[in-house]
């Protein structure tokens, strides 16, 4: 937001470090609840009182909230789904043999010891080699019977 509290369409727009060309990043899908909010009281600030806004048009923006905070909701639902999701597939690994590519692209095949959790994401580890739940191409129930990690 600009320093006197008004929309500026600027302020959502970020230059990119990561390529050497001037392309932007539109900032339009971080805006929040409270931003749409401040947005509209702004507008409702700012308004000409000779021709206030249409009580219609109110109503649309409402509801145009209620849908954002309504879809917020479901995707932070379903993001914890999925988390749940991961963190009972990566615990019923415990004890199996897999076979997946390491976190140093190897072939490994092994069986699994321990589940990790590193920013928000199960993985398991083969000795000492750790495997992403994606990268799991082949899982057995009957464990390696030297319970060591072999990398190809």
């Amino acid at each position: 937001m600009s320093a006197l509290g008004f929309y500026n369409p600027t302020d959502y727009r970020i230059e990119s470090s990561l390529s050497s060309s001037s392309s932007t990043k539109d900032r339009f899908e971080d805006l929040g609840v409270e931003d749409f909010l401040r947005l509209m009281v702004a507008q409702l600030q700012n308004q000409d009182p000779l021709n206030p806004s249409d009580n219609q048009d109110m109503l649309n923006q409402l509801n145009a909230m209620r849908q954002i905070v309504s879809s917020d909701k479901l995707a932070n639902s379903m993001e914890a789904i999925m988390l749940g999701q991961s963190v009972a597939t990566a615990s019923n690994l415990l004890g199996k043999t897999v076979k997946g590519t390491n976190q140093l692209g190897e072939e490994t095949t092994g069986t699994v010891d321990r589940v990790v959790f590193e920013s928000g994401t199960p993985k398991v580890y083969v000795g000492l080699y750790a495997l992403q739940l994606d990268s799991i191409t082949e899982i057995t129930d009957k464990p390696d019977d030297n319970r060591q990690a072999v990398t190809e």
